[in-house]
């Protein structure tokens, strides 16, 4: 859902993905009842890939972001990744995940949350 939608429900749709899943992973669970369900904010760039760079337009700040769903495990080298853009130091990673605007979303997905088809 995009986080300007009003409706934060799951969909039907989303529902029958779900049990689409299940059928062929756990099949003992395709028909099982629903009894709680919500909708989580799934913060992600447009390219799938972290951003963490300073902002142009507020001296100061580092941004660091898109870690949403899978940042816990580069926890042992994202911290100090974002140390060195705080800190203006070379890091060949900082290239990667810089400031980039110019990355309109839908381009591209992370290929292990996304399927190609």
């Amino acid at each position: 859902m995009s986080p300007e939608s009003p409706k934060r429900a799951v969909t039907p749709e989303e529902e029958e993905n779900l049990r689409e899943f299940l059928s062929s992973t756990f099949p003992a669970l395709a028909d099982a009842p629903i009894v709680y369900s919500r909708v989580c904010m799934y913060c992600d760039t447009n390219d799938g890939h972290f951003w963490i760079a300073p902002d142009p337009k507020r001296p100061g700040l580092i941004v660091a972001a898109g870690d949403s769903g899978h940042g816990f495990k580069f926890a042992p080298v994202i911290g100090e990744i974002i140390a060195d853009a705080a800190e203006g130091k070379s890091n060949p990673l900082l290239q990667k995940f810089r400031w980039r605007p110019e990355i309109r979303a839908g381009e591209q997905k992370e290929a292990a949350r996304f399927s190609a088809g």
